[in-house]
Order: C-alpha cells, then sequence, then structure tokens
C-alpha cells in the first residue's frame, strides 16, 4: 500500500514534515501478491516452471510471487494487457531475490510494447530497468527505470517479469505513468 498521509507541526516558527511517500498511479494488478498470483499467466513456453505464491517471504513483508525455472529458454510470467494510451513516459520497478547469484542469468522485468489497445499488435520496442544487475542474493534488490520514454505510437504494454536457469521471489511490482516508483521525502526545519 502507497502512503499519502503528510504530518505537519508547526511549533515555534518551525515547520516540520514528517515522512512522505508520493506515488503515481500503478498500472499492474496484483503487484504484491498480497493473497495469490491473480492476474499474471505462466508463458506457455515455460517448459516445466512454475509461479506460486511464496507465504513466507516478501518485501518487505510476505508473501510474494515466486517464479521457478524450467530451465532455457527464460521461464516468463506477463500481466495482462494494460491500456496506456495517452501515456509519454512511465516508470516501472520491482523487488526481486534471485535463489543464488549468477550475473549471467539475472531475473528480469521488462515491458513489452504495443501499437493497438489490446495487446496483439507488436512493436520492436521492449523496455528493461535500468542496470538491473540483482548482486545482493540470497537479499532484495529493486531494480527500477524513471522516466523512461515510451515509443512513439505505444497504445498498451504487457509487464513481464523472467527468470532463466536460476528461481527468484518477486515482489511490489510497478507500472505506470512518471511518479509510480515511490518517492520518500524527508524531515526538515524551516527557520
Amino acid at each position: 500500500m502507497k502512503l499519502k498521509n503528510l504530518t505537519v507541526q508547526i511549533t515555534s516558527g518551525v515547520l516540520c514534515l514528517g515522512p512522505v511517500m508520493a506515488s503515481a498511479a500503478n498500472l499492474v494488478a496484483n503487484p504484491n501478491f498480497d493473497a495469490d498470483v491473480a492476474g499474471w499467466t505462466l508463458d506457455s513456453t515455460a517448459n516445466g516452471g512454475s509461479f506460486t505464491l511464496d507465504s513466507g517471504d516478501g518485501s518487505p513483508v510476505p508473501p510474494s510471487g515466486f517464479l521457478q525455472s524450467g530451465g532455457t529458454p527464460n521461464t516468463i510470467v506477463r500481466t495482462d494487457c494494460i491500456v496506456v494510451s495517452g501515456l509519454q513516459n512511465i516508470d516501472m520497478h520491482a523487488d526481486i531475490k534471485p535463489s543464488f547469484q549468477d550475473p549471467m542469468r539475472n531475473p528480469e522485468i521488462m515491458a513489452h510494447t504495443f501499437s493497438d489497445s489490446t495487446c496483439s499488435s507488436a512493436m520492436p520496442t521492449y523496455i528493461f530497468t535500468d542496470a538491473c544487475i540483482v548482486l545482493s542474493a540470497p537479499g532484495w534488490e529493486r531494480c527500477s527505470t524513471v522516466n523512461h520514454p515510451l515509443p512513439p505510437g505505444t497504445q498498451s504494454v504487457v509487464v513481464s517479469i523472467s527468470v532463466s536457469i536460476i528461481n527468484a521471489n518477486f515482489d511490489n511490482i510497478g507500472f505506470g505513468p512518471t511518479g509510480t516508483v515511490p518517492v520518500t521525502l524527508q524531515s526538515f526545519n524551516i527557520d
């Protein structure tokens, strides 16, 4: 859940703002896997891979989605079609925890772009998170891209997460207009 509360206190001419999290609308259905993995579909080329709810792990708290690799090619899980007509720039993010470290086989989050509103006319453009090399195995890592331009003519996207050889947990997946990646404002004093 995204916090949008602002605490303001004026004491002796000092303005104090408490920590605030501000964000734009997340267009991903079931981004936190609160009770299940509904809204996410295992790709038909999964080669025996699976996507299940992991009630024992999450970022920052359980549950999360657990993607088990079926080998190569990648095991992929996709969202339903997300209509984005009118958007120019987007943010995309995910918290990822690989089962072990392998710099050649990182878990990924990416967006597939389409020139129609039903995700049937694929464009030759994919959007990846910036420099998302998960090296902190077995810990959680935030992978994100901020204010990324959509290709001209993009009307819809499908967000996917994938693994190859290794398994990984995914949580807090976000895609939407710039501002979707939460920004935390810190306290400060005004004299």
